[in-house]
This record gives C-alpha cells, sequence and structure tokens, in this order.
C-alpha cells in the first residue's frame, strides 16, 4: 500500500489503528500530515514498511482507554518531523514500542519510562541514515541493503518468515534469490551495499 502526502487536522495522517491484532505490511507511508502511524490498541505489527517525512512523527504509541503496541520489524523509519516515535500513557494503561532489525532515525519522544510505558529495542535496531532516493527506493550504499532478517515479530517471539514474497513495485524478496532482503517496502536488486 501507498498512503502518501494526505491531509489531516488530528493525529496519525497515515494510519491510525482501533483494532486490535492488526498487520501492517509491505507499505510506503511518506510525506502525511501529523504523522506516520498511531496505534490505540494492542497487536498491531509492522513488516517491511518504509515510514518517511511524516510531520509531526514516524509512529505514536497512545493509549487512554486500552493497552497499545506497536511491534515493528524490517523497517525504515526516518525524516518524520520532529521525532521517529512518540508515546503517551494515562491511568494504569500500558504503551509499548518493540522494534527488531529496523532503522530508526530521529529520536524518540517520551518523558520517562515505567511498567506502563515501555520502549524495547535490541542490538538489531541501528540510526544509520537509510540512504534513500528521491522515490523512497534505496541507495546503493544503503545500510538497509541485505539486512532483513525474513521473520515477523509480533512483541514477545518471532512469527516465523515474513510474507512478504514481493516488494511494493512487485519485485522478488529477497533480490538477488539467495541473498537476505533488505528493509522497507522497496527491494533493490543488490544483495550487498
Amino acid at each position: 500500500c501507498r498512503i502518501v502526502n494526505n491531509p489531516t487536522w488530528e493525529e496519525g495522517g497515515g494510519i491510525v489503528v482501533y483494532a486490535p491484532n492488526t498487520l501492517i505490511e509491505n507499505c510506503l507511508i511518506a510525506g502525511n500530515n501529523h504523522g506516520g502511524i498511531t496505534s490505540h490498541r494492542t497487536g498491531v505489527m509492522v513488516d517491511h514498511c518504509t515510514i518517511v517525512n511524516n510531520s509531526n512523527f514516524g509512529c505514536f504509541v497512545w493509549c487512554s482507554a486500552n493497552d497499545a503496541d506497536l511491534n515493528i520489524s524490517n523497517s525504515i523509519i526516518s525524516n518524520n518531523g520532529s521525532t521517529a516515535f512518540k508515546m503517551s500513557q494515562t491511568g494504569i494503561r500500558t504503551a509499548t514500542a518493540r522494534l527488531r532489525n529496523s532503522i530508526v532515525t530521529g529520536g524518540v519522544d517520551y518523558d520517562w519510562t515505567s511498567a506502563y510505558k515501555v520502549f524495547d529495542t535490541d542490538s538489531t535496531l541501528n540510526n544509520l541514515n537509510p540512504l534513500l532516493l528521491d522515490d523512497f527506493t534505496l541507495y546503493s550504499a544503503s545500510s538497509a541493503i541485505g539486512t532483513a532478517s525474513g521473520i515477523r515479530f509480533d512483541g514477545t517471539s518471532p512469527l516465523g518468515p515474513s510474507s512478504a514474497a514481493y516488494d511494493l513495485n512487485f519485485e522478488p524478496r529477497p533480490s538477488p534469490a539467495g541473498s537476505n532482503g533488505d528493509l522497507g517496502c522497496f527491494e533493490s536488486p543488490l544483495g550487498e551495499p
């Protein structure tokens, strides 16, 4: 899916999730007003997405009436307004962001962590410039090339192989065959930078 250049007067110019257990896969979410993805529920998985050039934020976990999370893998989140991530939580509701095997640039905007506000990453997260071309495909020297895990993450464990056998342009993933796939929604023809 391509969700680009949407104007809005509220949060989530790209996608706002109110349904639990939602999968957002192989999407370009770019140039949207008031953010890329906002989650108000749990079980939200984002895999092989490119979330770039959105105003205000890239991703927002916002819980008031329910717990909310974003489980992100094999994705690129870059150049999004003032921050890559925002988190907001009230009462005893839990806001959680879990990131695996992704590039995130632009910082995280939350004032504190607690049992109710969790930002969970591991060593597969990097903050290097993804080096995207004007059409959001990968530049030949991008660190996103050949670094996808091929595994979708649900927040507690790998879910098994990603279902993204093709990229957003319907190019085979991985390319070339036998290599590791790339981060984001577009596959480079190169197996490594």
